[in-house]
């Protein structure tokens, strides 16, 4: 199974009209990211990271940074560890960038992360 596998259900939500799913229902993503993260083994989800950091920072709509960064929270809790992954290490100036307008959800990465 790839790493982007992982988060498959988390990418068909982004390629479907999921702006008419939020309207009908506020905790859509939530659920989709609930779902995809609670069936995860640490491993998975600290390998997944690094194919979602790759989607968020080729994001241009906000509404979806914030739901890339929510899921990006879970992948790192769930991951149970605080190294960065190669690939966050290596653009984590851009999805702070691409986060930037979400300081909660950055506020806790940083934390779990221990950066700035």
């Amino acid at each position: 199974m790839t790493t982007a596998s992982h988060i498959h259900p988390f990418l068909d939500a982004l390629s479907s009209d999921w702006e008419q799913a939020l309207s009908h229902d506020e905790w859509f993503f939530a659920g989709i990211i609930k779902d995809v993260t609670s069936r995860m083994s640490a491993s998975d989800a600290f390998d997944s990271i690094d194919a979602l950091v790759d989607i968020l920072i080729h994001q241009s709509d906000s509404t979806i940074n914030y739901y890339c960064g929510a899921l990006l929270v879970d992948l790192a809790r769930r991951s149970d560890t605080s190294e960065l992954p190669v690939g966050l290490r290596t653009e984590w100036n851009c999805v702070e960038s691409h986060l930037a307008d979400y300081l909660d959800i950055l506020g806790q990465l940083r934390e779990w992360y221990r950066t700035k």
